[in-house]
């Protein structure tokens, strides 16, 4: 009887898909959610350690700002970046791993339109694969400034 209900409680559960694509789709997912605290935590965990050591140094400075009447935390700097409730540029229909080597990896986001191709970098921290916000590189050039 035992046996059955863990079975059973196994298939009941959803997976998470931890591979580097996973992750990205993860993220994504999140940051499409209702603008809420538990929602930026969520992204916030999913950052690699560069991006939240960064995050964190925002909140410090913020913190410092108000001369400490208000501590803010480091996800909190991650959703001022946000447009809660604003719909994207593009909507990514597509991802492909690019490769991995050692500790690092890269997927390729696309849209449904030519041009709309995203490559994020993550780096695999304590055992799970994390985005590099600082380190997400646009494929197409920045357009002519006219100078």
């Amino acid at each position: 009887m035992l046996c059955a209900v863990c079975v059973l409680s196994a298939c009941g559960a959803k997976s998470v898909d931890s591979s580097p694509t996973g992750v990205v789709k993860q993220f994504l997912g999140s940051s499409l959610k209702a603008n809420t605290d538990k929602r930026h935590k969520a992204l916030f965990d999913l950052l690699g350690p560069r991006s939240q050591a960064r995050l964190k140094t925002s909140a410090e400075q913020a913190t410092a700002a108000t001369g400490g009447k208000r501590k803010y935390a480091p996800h909190e700097m991650l959703s001022a970046s946000f447009r809660p409730n604003a719909k994207g540029d593009w909507t990514p229909k597509k991802f492909k791993l690019l490769g991995t080597s050692g500790n690092t990896a890269r997927v390729e986001v696309r849209g449904e339109k030519k041009g709309q191709v995203q490559v994020v970098n993550l780096v695999k921290a304590r055992g799970k694969w994390r985005i590099e916000l600082d380190h997400v590189t646009p494929t197409t050039p920045a357009p002519a400034t006219g100078k």
